[in-house]
């Protein structure tokens, strides 16, 4: 099964065919991966529509894509503000979180 914020991250991408669909996937995969290892809680980190977890999922996306990507620091810099966003939020960290 996909990850659901696939087509998202490749529009985010500029991806027009399916040729990366597999590095794209995983690197949704591994977004939502490291917030968990983080500390937001997996109920979070998996939404599809939660706004600062579908920021950071494109971000990483953007930052970790591609060999020679001249943005690489500033994405992953803007996924770490989002990250850090999300750890300062009882929202984000708390079980049983309001709005799970």
């Amino acid at each position: 099964m996909r990850d659901g914020l696939l087509g998202k991250a490749k529009t985010a991408l500029r991806l027009t065919s399916d040729a990366f669909d597999d590095e794209v996937d995983g690197l949704c995969r591994a977004a939502r991966h490291d917030l968990m290892l983080s500390g937001v809680i997996e109920g979070k980190a998996k939404s599809d529509i939660d706004p600062l977890v579908v920021e950071a999922v494109m971000t990483y996306c953007k930052a970790r894509f591609g060999l020679d990507n001249p943005d690489s620091d500033k994405y992953w810099q803007s996924y770490l503000a989002c990250e850090r966003d999300m750890l300062n939020s009882q929202e984000y960290t708390a079980e049983g979180a309001k709005g799970l």
